[in-house]
């Protein structure tokens, strides 16, 4: 397989023909900034036939850096898999790559610990003891405490 500028139809910068079938490049048109990036992204990569380009078109998940897993399923993976799985277009099995271009949120957040993301609680280790009488450190997730200077 080829890649990135190595070999005679490719040079540094640009990406090589059998690549560039192999990319999936999703934006959003709802979001502002999409377009910008994606046109500033294509014109670098102009061998990016225009059937690797999925359009969400969501207004959804605009202006949303966060998401839950319920929405990352319903708004991003499951109309790209459907994409993928209509005929006469890029198959899940020749694409290698998705590419996200601005304007889709970049973090699906935690489902057993919301909110944690930017602004993690900390964590502290405990032990216990198994059935077998040895001592397992494990991760307890503590509350955020204020820092007191002593």
């Amino acid at each position: 397989m080829r890649g990135i500028a190595d070999g005679p139809d490719s040079f540094p910068g640009r990406l090589c023909r059998d690549y560039a079938l192999q990319v999936l490049v999703v934006h959003n048109s709802q979001a502002a900034d999409s377009a910008t990036v994606l046109n500033a992204y294509l014109a670098a990569h102009p061998d990016i036939p225009a059937a690797n380009m999925f359009d969400l078109n969501n207004t959804n998940i605009v202006g949303k850096a966060d998401i839950t897993y319920t929405e990352f399923v319903n708004n991003i993976r499951d109309p790209i898999r459907n994409y993928l799985d209509q005929a006469g277009g890029p198959s899940a099995e020749s694409i290698i790559s998705i590419l996200l271009i601005r304007g889709i949120p970049h973090r699906i957040q935690d489902t057993d610990i919301p909110g944690v993301g930017d602004n993690p609680p900390q964590t502290e280790l405990e032990t216990f003891t198994d059935v077998n009488g040895d001592d397992i450190p494990t991760a307890v997730i503590a509350p955020r405490r204020a820092w007191t200077p002593s």
